[in-house]
C-alpha cells in the first residue's frame, strides 16, 4: 500500500510540472518604471547644421541597452577612434566665425556636453553652446550625449573662416 502510495503522490507532483503553451506578450516598458526600452541598437543619430549647411558626423565610442526581437535586454559597450581620428581633417566644411552651430538629436537627451580636440591633445570642454568666434580654422568638436539607456560620443570638424 505504501508504494502504491509513493506512486500516485509523484505522478500528481510531476502531472503538475507541464510546460504551458500560454505566452505573454514582450513589454518594452522596464518594470517598477515608466521607460520605455529601445529597439534601436545604437544611440540616436545627431545632425550638425551651420551657416545653413548641414556637417559630417561621426558616431564614436557608446554604451547602449536595448531590446532583443526576443524581449532580452543587450547592452552594448562600442569603442571609437579618437575624435580627431574620426572626422575628415582633409576637407571639413567652411564656415564664417559668427556661424550659429545646430545640434539636433533624433531624440532630445537627458543632457550633453561639447568639446573641443586639438591635434596635440588638449581637450577643452565648452561651458555652454557652441560658439565659433574667436576660433580660427579646422576645429574638431566632440559632444557626448546621455539618455536613461546609456550615451554616445558623436565628432564633426568645421574649418572657421575668419
Amino acid at each position: 500500500m505504501r508504494k502504491f502510495f509513493a506512486i500516485t503522490t509523484i505522478a500528481a507532483m510531476l502531472s503538475g510540472c507541464g510546460i504551458s503553451e500560454e505566452t505573454s506578450p514582450v513589454s518594452s516598458e522596464i518594470p517598477g518604471t515608466d521607460l520605455e526600452m529601445p529597439s534601436s541598437e545604437t544611440p540616436p543619430d545627431l545632425e550638425v547644421n551651420a551657416a545653413g549647411m548641414k556637417i559630417p558626423v561621426f558616431p564614436g565610442s557608446y554604451s547602449w541597452t536595448h531590446l532583443d526581437e526576443n524581449g532580452g535586454f543587450v547592452s552594448t559597450e562600442a569603442s571609437g577612434g579618437a575624435p580627431t581620428d574620426l572626422v575628415d581633417m582633409e576637407s571639413p566644411s567652411q564656415v564664417p566665425s559668427g556661424a550659429e552651430v545646430d545640434l539636433l538629436f533624433e531624440e532630445e537627451p537627458l543632457r550633453y556636453r561639447t568639446e573641443i580636440w586639438r591635434e596635440n591633445g588638449e581637450v577643452i570642454t565648452l561651458p555652454g553652446e557652441i560658439e565659433l568666434e574667436g576660433l580660427n580654422g579646422v576645429t574638431v568638436f566632440n559632444v557626448i550625449a546621455e539618455w536613461e539607456h546609456g550615451k554616445g560620443n558623436y565628432s564633426f570638424a568645421v574649418d572657421v573662416q575668419r
